[in-house]
């Protein structure tokens, strides 16, 4: 039975193959310097998503930054508090 559905898989799998390589390029083509460049016209905005992702992960550290400090601040005032 397994014998006659991988047989049956190949005999279907000959034309898509015979087809596929009938399509394929022969031989070497030589680079063109007239054919159009490649461009990636979303560049521009790839940078700027990325220069808004840094600002914002640096305004963030920032102002954890700056709440940490007045958490010290606070243990230090509580700590100065406690020892009276």
């Amino acid at each position: 039975m397994i014998k006659r559905v991988v047989l049956s898989c190949m005999l279907l799998a000959v034309p898509a193959v015979a087809a596929a390589q009938q399509n394929m390029p022969t031989g070497f083509k030589a680079f063109d310097e007239s054919a159009p460049r490649e461009t990636l016209p979303a560049a521009p905005l790839v940078f700027i998503a990325y220069s808004l992702a840094w600002i914002a992960l640096a305004f963030y550290a920032f102002t954890l930054w700056r709440k940490l400090g007045k958490v010290e601040q606070d243990l230090a005032e509580l700590r100065r508090l406690v020892k009276r």
